[in-house]
């Protein structure tokens, strides 16, 4: 099998979110070469009330307020199934859903999660995506006071190991210090070391803290737990 080679392409696009201290930060950069087969392996269907993670119990967080931006302006209650749910966004202002990767600058912060949470967020890859698309999150420093996330990109909700596209979309214990945590692209990148990803296909971001035995400061619902921050 051929490895498919890419133009060079830059892309400037930021989306941002964050549970509770921490984020994940996806910034769009140019694809490599890649190999891939073209499959995706069965994956089951829906979202599982609970999840095992490092032999610890995760319940999944289903709504939440989220506050946005330095201003933490507040969408509340609001459903955590859908990624353009939360990335369309970086106000309380009303808007479109937007496809994925999301809005350019979106900061939300979700105020229920807790260390023994999960969230998975579904997202279709558009059909039309351009090819050379490519991005990375990572885990910024900007939000003081989290703990290390394990994030996961997987064609299954809650699914942190078994229905990866690829090796490279699963990382562990990432600390919030503008760490890289997933480099996804969909073509033109080694899948051991990126999360290859295919148009039209639909996946899950799934996050959970790495070490819920660890317990953040909390105030009421507001936890300065994990978070996701897109760029």
């Amino acid at each position: 099998m051929k490895p498919t080679t890419l133009k060079r392409l830059p892309v400037a696009l930021a989306v941002a979110a964050a549970i509770g201290g921490g984020a994940l930060f996806l910034s769009q950069t140019e694809p490599g070469p890649i190999f891939s087969n073209g499959f995706d392996p069965p994956a089951p269907v829906g979202c599982p009330a609970s999840v095992t993670l490092d032999g610890i119990p995760r319940t999944r967080l289903t709504v939440s307020n989220i506050a946005y931006g330095a201003s933490l302006t507040t969408r509340p209650a609001v459903r955590l199934d859908e990624y353009g749910a939360v990335y369309s966004y970086n106000s309380g202002a009303p808007g479109p859903v937007l496809p994925f990767p999301g809005l350019a600058g979106s900061a939300p912060r979700y105020t229920a999660f807790r260390p023994s949470s999960y969230i998975g967020l579904r997202f279709t890859v558009p059909a039309d995506i351009d090819p050379r698309s490519a991005g990375r999150w990572m885990a910024p420093s900007a939000w003081p006071g989290s703990l290390p996330i394990t994030v996961a990109v997987s064609s299954a909700c809650g699914d942190f190991s078994a229905h990866l596209p690829s090796t490279g979309c699963r990382v562990q214990g990432v600390p919030a210090a503008d760490a890289q945590l997933v480099f996804w692209t969909l073509s033109g990148a080694s899948p051991a070391t990126s999360c290859v990803l295919r148009p039209g296909g639909v996946y899950y971001l799934n996050i959970a803290q790495t070490d819920p035995g660890k317990q953040p400061a909390c105030s009421g619902n507001v936890c300065q737990a994990p978070a996701a921050w897109i760029n």
